[in-house]
């Protein structure tokens, strides 16, 4: 796989998940470096240091939730460019609309396996995130939302 993206950060207090995705990465036999965060605690910090190409952030985190925490990073000027990608396991429709509403440029919903989610991945780091904007474009316009919902 070819991709622009070198460097992912997954905010997520479940270390299955990290540990699935992790997984998940490697086999798409690309020259990624991932770092895992169990809370969006650090968040900020880690993102001036780090500076991770994409950001997946989960909504369900302890303390500061990742829609609070995703308004914390786009009021942030240094990183308000940080593409933010929400990866929940929520179905409810405000998460959906407030994600995108709170600058996230797509939301996905964790896949129930393994299989999936390499696909997934393989899709969305192929995405252009040099142009965030125009992701963000095609999943949410003129008010409507969309999430990503399967490899193309």
């Amino acid at each position: 796989m070819k991709s622009s993206v070198k460097k992912v950060l997954l905010v997520d207090d479940d270390e299955d998940d990290s540990i699935v995705f992790r997984l998940a990465l490697s086999e798409l036999q690309a020259d990624i470096q991932f770092r895992w965060n169990n809370s969006c605690d650090n968040v900020v910090r880690e993102l001036e240091q780090w500076k991770p190409d994409v950001v997946f952030l989960d909504i369900n985190l302890p303390r500061i939730n990742g829609l609070e925490c995703l308004a914390h990073i786009e009021k942030a000027a240094k990183l308000s460019h940080v593409p933010i990608i929400m990866y929940s396991c929520s179905e409810l429709p405000k998460d959906l609309q407030c994600s995108y509403e709170l600058g996230a440029c797509l939301f996905f919903r964790k896949p129930s396996s393994l299989s999936q989610l390499t696909a997934a991945l393989a899709d969305i780091l192929q995405m252009n995130w040099h142009s965030p904007a125009t992701i963000r474009q095609k999943f949410y316009s003129g008010g409507r939302c969309y999430e990503y919902t399967e490899a193309r």
